[in-house]
């Protein structure tokens, strides 16, 4: 019996990922300002009439990506985060592991003082 020859398959171009646009994003606070990048975090663009709304770029020990803020105003929730304190410096990267973490906007635990 002869065995089919096969051809080697070509190799997938790597892919490559759209940069995100942080100014296209709107507040999930206001709903009319636009996102903008500030010196320590992502904020509205209308602070001055009173908008709150921030994200900071580093919270409790782990970064965020523009493309994790991105997930978490367009879907109110991130991936899975690992903080690994020995690679890079501490920088958060997506993973599965006990130490996972998840960030997510609003359903906060409330506390007693809650009514």
């Amino acid at each position: 019996m002869t065995r089919p020859t096969t051809t080697p398959r070509a190799k997938r171009a790597p892919r490559t990922q759209a940069p995100i646009d942080i100014g296209a994003l709107t507040c999930p606070r206001c709903k009319h300002g636009k996102l903008m990048t500030g010196a320590r975090g992502w904020g509205c663009a209308r602070w001055r009439e009173g908008c709150r709304f921030v994200v900071w770029f580093e919270t409790a020990g782990t970064r965020l990506t523009p493309r994790q803020l991105h997930a978490l105003i367009t879907k109110g929730k991130t991936g899975r985060l690992v903080l690994d304190p020995e690679r890079d410096g501490g920088v958060v990267r997506s993973g599965n592991t006990p130490e996972t973490k998840r960030r997510s906007l609003g359903n906060k635990p409330r506390g007693s003082h809650a009514r």
